[in-house]
């Protein structure tokens, strides 16, 4: 899961979500995005394609440019740049993008 999975990230995800950080700037928590998608690489990705693997990843890049570069008002550029950073040029080969009934997500 993203942000999480791995110990350092689930860090970095508990410090997101905490409800008494309200007061974080939009900014931090796009770069704390960004490093949790690192580490996430680090540790499992990147050892994994190593390996000749397959990697599926329920979210990645675009989660961020969707939820902070739109939804926080960042910009999509802004999001970009420090995710470019972060995944070193590793893109994913392709991205599924399901648009369906919220109510037939949950099911």
């Amino acid at each position: 899961r993203e942000p999480g999975g791995i110990r350092i990230a689930e860090s970095i995800r508990n410090i997101i979500l905490n409800p008494e950080n309200t007061e974080m700037d939009k900014r931090t928590e796009a770069l704390l995005y960004a490093a949790a998608r690192r580490q996430h690489l680090a540790e499992k990705v990147l050892p994994a394609l190593e390996e000749g693997k397959i990697v599926l990843c329920d979210r990645f890049i675009d989660s961020s440019l969707a939820y902070q570069g739109v939804g926080r008002g960042i910009g999509i550029d802004e999001i970009y740049k420090i995710n470019e950073f972060a995944i070193n040029g590793l893109m994913p080969h392709l991205t599924i993008y399901f648009d369906l009934d919220p109510q037939v997500g949950l099911q």
